[in-house]
């Protein structure tokens, strides 16, 4: 009998220790549960002809990360990222996309790069009500589809020549030529311009486009030069940016003022490796540079090259992918919790001090940025100076620019 009353306590022991250790498993659940990182999703152009500000963009993404986990994360969640390569391709990006929501099962999602890309995969996160906010699109095409979850970084680019325009007005410029590439950003561009140049009196004689994939642009310089303009517009992204201001020059085309965007806007544009200094009276517009005066912005430069001490150049994609994190991080702090919807409404309340001029403030309705302002700069010296507006003014603009066989 004795032996039957220690066998069952014994037993009794054994099931109260697994109950406990059970218990003790349960309980700890929640506490793991909450220590899995935040997956935010990311399909990002790492190849094709977006690739350098696709890079670069990302590059922005990632120092956030970086910051944000130094802080203890979101919610005292570290934050992961889950990067796929799009290609530089719009479908391709709607499938990584999706890939990303439904496979992945990623909390939440990053922009990818151009308006073309943003404008595809944001079908996608509209469809399944994800909170995108685009660090790659300055186009108002994206945000004209009446969607609630899509939001810009990059004021939209309708007005972003006004400053150019406005001080070749005053300098006694009459005549401008456009040549842009077909893709959808470049695009825009020119239609802002042309309304811009219709506003300030200033007589279009030209527009012409081009594939996106040309390399030789001879036959469209050759009709421009004919034309003789007082300032020539070029929209394209780097390479054929690049490309044709080398063409400007073997033509010996000589507007007395010439503007390459997106092109001239990158600081390697001025480098050996661009044009040197045949950049010298090149003008643009920005939306920041590393010099500015704003708010942190020279702490953030220092990060930035401590971090990344290759030769690749800091520009404003690397921004514009911070501040896409840094809205991220407000409106998740705001909402308490990785709720879609009470971030999405977050974010259309926004407004904040950024390293950009002006500040980060959303149209509530469309998701279009009112808040950033863009600047106009011109290459002198071998340096980018920023002519426009007058409060961010390092500079005046030079205008006539000598021509190319007079220059030393």
């Amino acid at each position: 009998m004795a032996d039957e009353n220690r066998s069952a306590r014994g037993w009794f022991a054994i099931v109260v220790t697994a109950v406990f250790a059970l218990g003790v498993v349960l309980a700890a659940l929640p506490a793991d549960a909450a220590k899995k990182p935040v997956l935010i999703g990311v399909s990002i152009a790492l190849s094709g002809k977006f690739s350098k500000s696709g890079g670069l963009t990302l590059r922005g993404y990632k120092m956030w990360q970086r910051d944000i986990n130094a802080k203890g994360g979101l919610l005292g969640r570290k934050v992961q990222l889950k990067v796929y390569d799009d290609e530089s391709n719009p479908t391709t990006g709607a499938k990584l996309m999706e890939r990303l929501i439904t496979f992945d099962k990623v909390d939440l999602i990053f922009g990818p790069f151009s308006s073309p890309v943003t404008y595809a995969t944001s079908t996608v996160t509209e469809k399944y009500k994800f909170p995108m906010i685009a660090g790659g699109s300055s186009s108002s095409k994206p945000f004209s589809r009446g969607y609630k979850y899509l939001f810009q970084v990059m004021r939209v680019n309708n007005d972003s020549m006004l400053g150019n325009l406005l001080l070749l007005k005053q300098k006694g410029a009459k005549t401008l030529a456009i040549i842009h590439s077909a893709s959808i950003y470049p695009s825009s561009l020119a239609r802002g311009l042309k309304k811009l140049a219709k506003r300030f009196g200033l007589k279009l004689l030209s527009v012409d486009k081009y594939p996106p994939k040309t390399i030789d642009f001879t036959s469209l310089l050759i009709k421009v030069k004919a034309l003789n303009p007082d300032a020539l517009f070029l929209f394209g992204y780097y390479p054929d940016g690049l490309a044709i201001s080398k063409q400007v020059k073997e033509l010996d085309l000589n507007p007395r003022h010439l503007s390459v965007m997106l092109g001239a806007g990158y600081d390697e544009y001025g480098s050996k490796k661009g044009m040197g200094a045949d950049s010298n009276y090149v003008g643009g517009y920005t939306g920041w540079e590393p010099f500015l005066k704003t708010k942190g912005n020279e702490e953030f430069v220092k990060k930035y090259f401590a971090q990344f001490k290759d030769d690749r150049f800091l520009d404003s994609h690397v921004i514009y992918g911070y501040i896409s994190g840094q809205v991220l991080e407000r409106a998740v702090n705001q909402s308490g919790s990785l709720n879609r919807d009470k971030i999405r409404d977050a974010i259309a309340k926004m407004k904040f001090q950024s390293f950009m001029p002006g500040h980060f403030e959303v149209d509530p309705k469309t998701g279009m940025q009112i808040g950033h302002q863009w600047a106009s700069f011109q290459w002198q010296n071998g340096k980018k100076v920023i002519v426009y507006p007058k409060s961010d003014a390092t500079g005046e603009l030079l205008y006539p620019a000598p021509p190319w066989k007079s220059r030393k």
